[in-house]
């Protein structure tokens, strides 16, 4: 950043910096100017910016998988957050908490953590934070089986995020929802939603998420033996991965190009496909 090469001491271009990295899926590169943005925080007593600080290291270490001091973090954010009577700050570091907790196989205490979360959230009416949570639960329930509810979730988060115009967490709503609906054996109606998904992640042009769609529809069709289909949505997501450099998702789309293959009797094919997806 500009602001940061003019300025290397300025905590609010440091702080910026290493969100933007975090967001960027680059945690390691995010801690050293986090860091340097929290001791300048301690420095001039700047506690709500110190707060911020440490909830995105926070973010960055739960990228790493280093869940102790994501962990660590999260909580003295809160801690500060709780004194300066920030609700919102303390909302957003407790569904990390939440996150964290979902990552460590403790659904229990993340849900927990969800409700506090939103019961905040709630009292403040911050929508946009209610619909992303929403979307956090509904993935911690799916896993757990729990299809109803997670469903339910899904379609209320759809909603908000239809009335703040998100059109990125419109479409991994209408992916998660299509994803119950084929646990569930509902095939129609989850062909519906991956549609619907695919039209908006295309207009969005995010390869990795168009990737995605196309490989659950491929998914979808295979269920009702529409395997000509479910080769077409496989392949265009086998370009799109490699377009990326996303070789184990391209090695995901290969296996299923093989299985197709397989139920088609293309033995030879198969074979070939699926020595793809091992190298």
């Amino acid at each position: 950043m500009k602001m940061l090469k003019a300025d290397p001491k300025n905590l609010n271009a440091l702080l910026a910096t290493g969100q933007l990295e975090v967001r960027a899926g680059k945690p390691q590169a995010a801690l050293d100017p986090l860091n340097r943005a929290l001791s300048i925080a301690v420095e001039v007593d700047n506690q709500e910016q110190k707060a911020q600080v440490l909830q995105s290291i926070g973010m960055a270490y739960e990228l790493l998988n280093k869940f102790d001091e994501a962990l660590r973090n999260f909580q003295q954010s809160i801690d500060i957050s709780k004194k300066l009577g920030n609700r919102g700050g303390i909302a957003l570091s407790t569904r990390e908490v939440a996150n964290v907790q979902a990552s460590q196989g403790k659904s229990d205490a993340a849900l927990a953590s969800y409700s506090k979360a939103l019961e905040i959230d709630r009292e403040i009416g911050a929508k946009k934070n209610i619909a992303d949570t929403y979307i956090d639960m509904g993935v911690l329930l799916e896993g757990r089986g729990q299809y109803d509810k997670a469903l339910q979730l899904y379609k209320d988060a759809l909603q908000m995020q239809r009335d703040l115009g998100d059109e990125t967490n419109q479409a991994v709503c209408l992916n998660n929802i299509a994803n119950i609906y084929l646990a569930q054996g509902k095939s129609d109606d989850a062909l519906t939603y991956y549609q619907q998904a695919l039209q908006l992640r295309e207009k969005l042009g995010v390869s990795i998420d168009v990737a995605e769609t196309l490989h659950n529809l491929g998914e979808g069709y295979v269920k009702i033996a529409q395997f000509d289909n479910a080769m077409t949505s496989y392949m265009r997501a086998l370009e799109l991965r490699r377009k990326a450099g996303d070789s184990l998702g391209a090695a995901l789309e290969s296996h299923s190009i093989g299985m197709i293959l397989l139920y088609q009797g293309r033995y030879g094919a198969a074979i070939s496909s699926l020595k793809d997806a091992v190298t």
